[in-house]
């Protein structure tokens, strides 16, 4: 049963002996009402692209129908998900379950179990490492025209420096001068022709991501910021602020990632394979056009042992809600260290050390948006930047 709020990301069901799996439904049970698209909860179906990996868009949905058979092949391409249910008039009620048997074909091992919620992922049929790193660049930048001129101050620096080595992580609220902040949001908020790509593969996450190279003439702001965060300059000042060798005679290869990510309902992140974190990072994350619930990013320290029993312990035909879905209700002790929540122009800096990994918590389809346009939509916009030494 899925109640408002319920959903079950991407899968493909492969475990052991899986065959065909079904679904009977039995809502809505009263014969004159009809599900609606607009009360979410349909089996979507995904293609696999020549990786195996699921990619957007979906393929096919199918809603809910009282006394409705549904049943496919379970492979290493039957990725699906359950859409997020989002009335509250019914719940999404089903039988469901799988037909076992010998394979009719020589197999690849199985999988392992797939996530039941968008906290935890299961093991890709490749390692996807995607993020492209960078060398800083040499591009002219000034400091004080786009920084809040308190966080230029030596003493400033230090007073950073000694926080972050005490607790990881700083927050600088207002970072940028105001003016360049407010020219930044205009331009997310209101040029047509930037160009946003839906960022996969599906099972690990779902946002957009703003193509930097294709930036029209009107953009020039999102430009300047992309100089702005990697530039030699942005080195020198995050070396101050955390004493990482990320510039000066210590530093030998330093290097940056960069994403400008467009967040609404409906986007996740998941925790990926440990290949995602085997490396210590400084994390960088600014919030635009801030809403509450939208893009909070939650660090944590997955014991392997525990990460391993969890595909076991939590069977993926299960559905799970964004309220229920924390990662740290698989353990006794709470593995999270560290939780952003969306705040406007709030400089967030981590370190991520080795082991350390984190995720985006899905936004609900029911998340109330405070700017909602007509059509519905309030992004949040979320800058993204990692640096290793």
């Amino acid at each position: 049963m899925y109640n408002a709020g319920d959903y079950l990301l991407v899968h493909d069901d492969l475990l052991s002996d899986r065959r065909i799996a079904y679904v009977f439904y039995l809502s809505p049970w009263d014969c004159h009402r009809q599900w609606a698209e607009k009360d979410g909860g349909a089996l979507e179906l995904f293609k696999a692209d020549g990786n195996q990996l699921p990619v957007f868009p979906v393929t096919d949905k199918i809603y809910p129908q009282n006394n409705q058979l549904v049943l496919f092949r379970v492979c290493e391409k039957s990725f699906h998900q359950v859409g997020e249910v989002t009335t509250f008039e019914y719940p999404r009620l089903t039988i469901n379950g799988w037909f076992h048997g010998p394979a009719a074909t020589a197999a690849a091992p199985p999988t392992g179990e797939k996530p039941s919620s968008n906290n935890v992922t299961q093991a890709a049929p490749s390692i996807i490492i995607d993020t492209h790193y960078i060398s800083p660049r040499k591009v002219d930048i000034d400091l004080a025209e786009w920084i809040n001129d308190v966080y230029l101050v030596d003493e400033v620096k230090q007073n950073v420096q000694k926080k972050v080595e005490m607790f990881s992580e700083v927050s600088l609220e207002q970072f940028l001068l105001p003016a360049r902040f407010a020219t930044l949001l205009e331009t997310l908020c209101n040029e047509p022709s930037l160009e946003w790509k839906i960022k996969g593969p599906a099972h690990l996450r779902k946002y957009e991501v703003l193509n930097f190279k294709t930036l029209p003439v009107e953009a020039i702001a999102l430009g300047t910021l992309y100089d702005l965060f990697t530039s030699r300059t942005m080195f020198r000042l995050l070396y101050d602020y955390t004493e990482l060798d990320l510039y000066g005679k210590k530093a030998k290869t330093p290097k940056c990632a960069i994403e400008l990510q467009r967040w609404e309902r409906g986007c996740y992140t998941v925790l990926g394979d440990s290949s995602t974190y085997a490396d210590s990072t400084l994390d960088l994350t600014f919030y635009l056009n801030a809403q509450e619930n939208v893009g909070v990013i939650t660090y944590l320290v997955p014991d392997g042992d525990q990460q391993q029993q969890h595909g076991s312990s939590h069977r993926n035909d299960q559905p799970s809600s964004s309220s229920s879905s924390s990662y740290a209700e698989c353990y006794d002790e709470d593995p999270v260290l560290l939780t952003l929540l969306p705040k406007d122009n709030v400089l967030n800096v981590v370190y991520r050390a080795e082991g350390t990994t984190k995720f985006t918590k899905y936004v609900s389809h029911n998340t109330y948006l405070e700017r909602a346009t007509d059509d519905g939509h309030a992004y949040t916009y979320i800058l993204v930047c990692s640096y290793k030494e």
